[in-house]
């Protein structure tokens, strides 16, 4: 493991240690790239409209330092930044998150976004406005990963001082509450780690990722009555096309009944910059799609988002530089994002 990599894997236990854990994080391709956080993958879309962090910097305690994670040049270098493209452009507006976890949105207008303040106390942000403003949600506990699909976000977070998945109800105006149908829950066993990906295609169904990389182990549970009952859909046996030595599952994404992605980190794998898998089948088998750089430019790839069968965008580091590529064949290839005509 080089020096960077054990410096910013320190920043991250740091994280972990005060009781959220975030995406993981891998050593880039080029050289020259910048050292970029693990939450640098936080991106979302929906039809032609793309959100991601652009920028940042540290909380107190950690010891490596976020660069611009996003295409937006707007972001200021000791704040932090979630940019909006409409199709056409680029729009950066400041939030006080230091570190930017993830980002959902239902629709173009309501979003949430979660992340570290920079004294480090975590901290929900919600937009009704597409991104123009982002307010504090107070009424939220700390949440690493969400998926907003209509009023509902689906989260994972920490209750009680343990992982697990939650439900919260979001009303038109921003305000959040906890959905009635069902308490915090932990489908997770210890062996296969705490609960660290969600992806909910609608109010009723969520697939959660569950992942111990100390040992290799995952799988991905599913649930079609708003968590009240989950079934495991898919662990790292080989035939299930979920497998891997020595890899991490960084995000997931589904879209509707059937189709869902998953970005796999394997530096040294046929895919070193990130491989994305995808399921026709609600999570049951996983075929490995075209490495994203035989397609596009890109070295790194750290967040995916789908909001259609065959829409997607992603957002990495080309040649050490943030990029944001989107895809119209499901993730079969991509293309960059080029600025509009002057």
């Amino acid at each position: 493991m080089s020096s960077r990599r054990r410096g910013i894997a320190v920043a991250v236990l740091a994280v972990v240690a005060v009781g959220l854990a975030f995406l993981a994080l891998r050593p880039t391709t080029p050289p020259q790239a910048p050292a970029l956080i693990a939450s640098a993958g936080a991106i979302a879309t929906q039809g032609s409209d793309i959100w991601t962090w652009t920028g940042g910097g540290q909380c107190a305690g950690q010891d490596a330092t976020a660069a611009s994670a996003g295409p937006s040049p707007t972001g200021t270098a000791d704040g932090s930044a979630i940019a909006h493209y409409d199709g056409s452009s680029w729009t950066a507006v400041a939030v006080p998150l230091a570190v930017v976890a993830s980002i959902t949105f239902s629709g173009t207008k309501v979003g949430v976004a979660t992340g570290l303040l920079p004294d480090c106390h975590h901290e929900v942000l919600v937009t009704t406005d597409g991104g123009a403003a982002w307010h504090p949600a107070d009424a939220l506990p700390a949440l690493a990963d969400v998926s907003l699909s209509g009023r509902t976000l689906w989260a994972v977070g920490t209750a009680s001082g343990r992982h697990a998945v939650q439900r919260y109800l979001v009303a038109p105006d921003g305000t959040a509450s906890p959905a009635r149908i069902t308490q915090p829950t932990n489908p997770c066993n210890t062996r296969d780690g705490p609960p660290s990906q969600v992806a909910a295609p609608d109010p009723q169904t969520a697939l959660l990722l569950c992942q111990n990389q100390g040992i290799d182990e995952r799988h991905v549970d599913r649930t079609e009555s708003a968590g009240l009952v989950w079934q495991v859909v898919v662990d790292q046996r080989p035939q299930t096309g979920f497998d891997g030595s020595g890899v991490s599952v960084d995000q997931l994404a589904a879209v509707g009944a059937r189709h869902a992605w998953a970005l796999f980190v394997d530096p040294q794998g046929e895919c070193p910059e990130g491989q994305i898998r995808h399921s026709v089948d609600a999570g049951l088998t996983w075929t490995r799609l075209t490495c994203p750089a035989q397609t596009a430019a890109v070295d790194t790839v750290y967040g995916i988002d789908f909001s259609a069968r065959n829409r997607g965008a992603l957002v990495g580091l080309s040649k050490g530089q943030p990029t944001v590529l989107v895809t119209d064949d499901g993730g079969q290839s991509w293309r960059a994002i080029t600025a509009p005509p002057a």
